[in-house]
């Protein structure tokens, strides 16, 4: 059984994961809701240590001014066939509920898509784990941010090493809606390429090198992205720029790199 193959599906996923949530309003059992995630999952909340925003203006029409999140985390227990889940992940609360729905659906779509791909890997005997890595929120000015890294270890065989798997989400406040990459920009082909090139320059100033595929200027490969006031923060997957032991890479893109293709500004 090769790991990295069956988990290859999850980890270039995390722009389709968000899209995927906006089709699925959240009511009633949070964890139960609209995934395929078992209903007898147990989960906790425990409100972070982050203070409430509340935003300073209204946008005129518009339902969603003036409004007040929270960031909390649940801690996911599930066990679904041959896949076992027990993560903390990032959520919110707040006033305004479509905002909500859209970013603590988008988290249960990523542990969905992580629970089908790794269920239908093939493997014939064997059963997979789930566990915590990082999980982390932001209520930004413009948008809510969220980054989930769990760790996927197979048992019986034992993998190598467990395996990282990352989703980020990012949701615009004003609209309720999902925010891509592409999204940003009046020229996407050409921030693309700038991306590429900055990448290729901070990876080799990290680790000495880097693999020219994993910083292709394609969306795919740079699926995987959080806005921030100092620009945009990108995270490669495991093997996708480097070996594994090189660890998970993470840069941040400044702002000005953009300049000129830049359509709107938003974190």
């Amino acid at each position: 059984m090769n790991i990295r193959n069956s988990l290859s599906m999850i980890g270039s996923a995390a722009v389709v994961i968000i899209a995927t949530a906006a089709c699925s309003p959240m009511t009633g059992n949070p964890v139960a809701s609209s995934t395929g995630l078992s209903s007898a999952a147990q989960t906790t909340t425990t409100t972070a240590t982050a203070p409430t925003t509340t935003d300073a203006t209204t946008s005129t029409g518009s339902p969603h001014g003036h409004r007040a999140f929270s960031v909390v985390y649940h801690h996911y227990q599930s066990t679904e066939g041959t896949v076992s889940f027990d993560v903390d992940v990032p959520w919110i609360s707040g006033d305004d509920q479509a905002v909500v729905d859209r970013f603590n659906n988008s988290v249960l779509s990523s542990l969905h898509d992580q629970q089908v791909s790794l269920g239908n890997d093939g493997s014939t005997s064997g059963y997979w784990t789930v566990s915590s890595q990082d999980a982390q929120a932001v209520i930004g000015t413009d948008v809510i941010t969220g980054l989930l890294i769990t760790s996927v270890n197979h048992q019986d065989p034992l993998s190598a090493h467990p395996t990282p798997q990352i989703a980020t989400f990012v949701i615009n406040k004003a609209t309720a809606q999902p925010v891509m990459l592409t999204d940003l920009f009046t020229d996407s082909n050409e921030a693309l390429q700038r991306l590429s090139n900055e990448a290729r320059q901070q990876i080799i100033a990290k680790i000495g090198s880097v693999e020219e595929s994993g910083i292709a200027p394609t969306a795919k490969n740079f699926a995987n992205w959080i806005p921030t006031p100092y620009g945009i923060e990108i995270h490669f997957d495991d093997y996708q720029v480097g070996p594994h032991a090189a660890g998970l890479q993470v840069i941040t893109v400044p702002w000005s790199v953009f300049d000129g293709v830049l359509a709107q500004k938003l974190y």
